[in-house]
This record gives structure tokens, C-alpha cells and sequence, in this order.
């Protein structure tokens, strides 16, 4: 194993992570612009 697989965020897990946040983020922004109007 490497250390990356010890450490709890490793440089892989890290940009998978960012990029569930990014996903979550526009999923929640979507349903809360969903019944307001988008500036």
C-alpha cells in the first residue's frame, strides 16, 4: 500500500471529493433555483 491509501484524502481521493462537492453543489443549486428566477 501506498501512502496515499493510509492518509484519509490523498491526491486521487481529493480530486474525486471535489468533485462529488462540485456535483452536490449544482444538484442542491438546481433544486433551490428550481422555483426562482436565475440572475
Amino acid at each position: 500500500m501506498s501512502v496515499s491509501d493510509k492518509h484519509p484524502i490523498g491526491k486521487e481521493n481529493f480530486f474525486v471529493f471535489s468533485r462529488k462537492c462540485r456535483i452536490f453543489a449544482l444538484e442542491m443549486g438546481r433544486r433551490q433555483y428550481a422555483g426562482m428566477p436565475v440572475r
